[in-house]
């Protein structure tokens, strides 16, 4: 499972009438702080919900970049 998913952009996909896949995107921000009901998408059983990765810096990068640089801080004591 991938951490850091964003709200910004969700995909869902879904078998159309011939059979293919369709793909809708969703801001579920906008479901959450506006109430809009468009970007509230109902998942059915079969449905693929595919969920953009955050941009920028999160927690967890800033975590790995402190980590990393007390590693090499360390190293370079030795």
């Amino acid at each position: 499972m991938a951490t850091g998913g964003s709200l910004t952009r969700v995909t869902l996909g879904r078998a159309g009438p011939d059979g293919k896949l369709v793909m809708k995107t969703y801001r579920l921000d906008k479901f959450i702080k506006e109430g809009d009901l468009a970007n509230n998408p109902v998942v059915g059983p079969d449905d693929v919900v595919y969920v953009d990765t955050s941009k920028g810096i999160t927690i967890n990068t800033l975590g790995n970049v402190l980590s990393s640089a007390l590693l090499l801080n360390s190293l370079r004591r030795l």
